[in-house]
Formats: C-alpha cells, sequence, structure tokens
C-alpha cells in the first residue's frame, strides 16, 4: 500500500513538473536576478568613497570670466535684433 501512495505521489509530482517546468524556471530566474540585483544595490549603496577620489570644485578664473560675461549679457537692456529676414527656412 505504501508503494502505491509513493509512486502515485511521484507520478503527480512529475506531471504537475512537466506541466508548469518552464513557469518554474522563469520564476527562479526572475528571483535570482532581483536578488542579485537587490544585493549590487547595497553594496554599490554602502561603500563609501575614499578620499582620494572624491574631486573637489574649484573656484577658477577663467570660469569667472565666463559667469561675468554672461551676467552682463543678461542685464544688457538693449538686443541687437538684424533687420530683414531673420528665418531663412521661411518664404
Amino acid at each position: 500500500m505504501k508503494s502505491v501512495n509513493k509512486k502515485l505521489s511521484t507520478k503527480i509530482i512529475l506531471t504537475v513538473f512537466r506541466k508548469f517546468h518552464l513557469t518554474i524556471f522563469v520564476v527562479f530566474f526572475v528571483g535570482g536576478l532581483s536578488v542579485a540585483v537587490i544585493m549590487l544595490t547595497n553594496i554599490f549603496n554602502d561603500s563609501n568613497p575614499d578620499s582620494t577620489n572624491v574631486s573637489t570644485t574649484s573656484q577658477n578664473s577663467s570660469n569667472q570670466v565666463i559667469v561675468d560675461k554672461i551676467l552682463k549679457q543678461e542685464n544688457a537692456s538693449t538686443y541687437n535684433i538684424p533687420q530683414g529676414r531673420t528665418n531663412p527656412f521661411s518664404e
């Protein structure tokens, strides 16, 4: 009697596995990828950068000259708009 129940349960398990083998594979594959992504995200978020790798921004004199020119242009009240045809594609 036990061997019949054992064979029957084995047959049922094999039937279910044959029927849903692709679904089981996809579930395990997506689950594995999800775990890998979560672990990599935690590794990247928890890592502290070395003090040698951190770049510091410094005020450069050429950058300040450019900023001054932009501010000067924005503050100008007169704009030189060319006369005549301004859009070569419009006819």
